[in-house]
């Protein structure tokens, strides 16, 4: 199921186009990667949805809580530091956006 997935994600995030739906296909890519333990591979999707929309945060919280999870400290840490240094505005009108992860 998750391979399937995988190559149709795939297809829609390197097509181009519209960026929340480009998004959305990086943020999926990284859990499928994340639920078949390929850590590096999980958080290269995850870091590519942050790079497409730096305003949505639900990538970098599932990033850091993967690499937690796995006792990526260091590398949890550095992520959370390179995203904070930027200058951002979350923003929470976006498309098929998580926004229990909003919450305080």
């Amino acid at each position: 199921m998750f391979e399937q997935a995988a190559i149709w994600y795939e297809k829609r995030l390197f097509l181009g186009g519209y960026d929340q739906e480009r998004y959305y296909s990086a943020l999926r890519l990284g859990y499928i990667y994340q639920e078949k333990n390929d850590i590096a591979k999980s958080l290269d999707y995850y870091l590519s949805a942050m790079n497409i929309d730096p305003e949505r945060i639900e990538a970098l919280v599932y990033a850091l809580d993967m690499l937690v999870k796995h006792k990526h400290y260091y590398v949890a840490c550095t992520t959370f530091d390179a995203f904070r240094k930027e200058t951002f505005s979350i923003k929470t009108d976006k498309l098929f956006d998580n926004k229990s992860l909003h919450q305080g």
